[in-house]
């Protein structure tokens, strides 16, 4: 059986044209020359799915263009503005890189605190269960409790043997996976504080604490909450 010749392509006057039929999507063909268009499209199928391939694509090119000019409402950046305010951001003093890492402490061995009293430092039938960490001459004693409505306390007590004044400081609390600060506040002069994080926070449920001491900043990472 012989082959089917090619169909020959329509001459530029033929309003199956494709050249033709891009000018009528665009608009830019002449009146006579977008009404041929406009017939052909109604009675040729091929023609028909030209014209509707070019309004899809020009329909996208137009809607990608106003996207992208569009600008993003105020009120986007209000909410933004309103949830970053709720959370402290890390004071000037806060540096990681040159801070004191405490060793976590899991049994206060003989001999191993070397001059810190043998008794934790938090007390009271409340408390959740004793973390300690220490490095040198410093210790830290955390406690955290969780309450009925889903918040958490964390109780501080820090202890520098080697200072006899006052310990008045500063402290951090970490979410220890992303490192956002989730509370903060001040320590009293004998070393105590407590820290209460919202119901939730952080979903991760690990935190690190840090503390601005009177001669240094200390680090205790990875601390469990209930």
């Amino acid at each position: 059986m012989a082959p089917v010749p090619d169909e020959p392509p329509p001459p530029d006057s033929d309003p199956r044209d494709p050249e033709a039929i891009v000018r009528a999507v665009l608009e830019t063909a002449t009146a006579a020359e977008a009404e041929a268009v406009q017939r052909a499209v109604a009675s040729d199928p091929q023609a028909a799915r030209l014209a509707g391939v070019l309004r899809d694509v020009r329909r996208a090119i137009v809607d990608a263009r106003t996207e992208a000019a569009d600008p993003p409402p105020a009120s986007l950046f209000a909410r933004a503005k309103a949830l970053s305010s709720l959370l402290p951001t890390p004071p000037s003093w806060f540096d990681r890189m040159t801070a004191t890492v405490l060793a976590r402490i899991d049994g206060a061995a003989d001999g191993f605190l070397g001059g810190f009293s043998a008794a934790p430092a938090l007390r009271g039938p409340n408390d959740g269960a004793l973390v300690t960490f220490a490095h040198a001459d410093a210790r830290l004693d955390l406690s955290a409790s969780r309450a009925a409505d889903g918040t958490t306390s964390l109780r501080i007590q820090l202890e520098i043997t080697s200072d006899s004044g006052s310990l008045a400081g500063e402290f951090l609390v970490l979410d220890a996976e992303s490192g956002a600060v989730i509370a903060s506040g001040p320590i009293s002069a004998d070393g105590a504080a407590v820290a209460t994080l919202r119901a939730g926070e952080p979903p991760s449920r690990r935190v690190d604490l840090v503390v601005r001491a009177p001669q240094e900043v200390l680090v205790a990472s990875g601390l469990e909450l209930p």
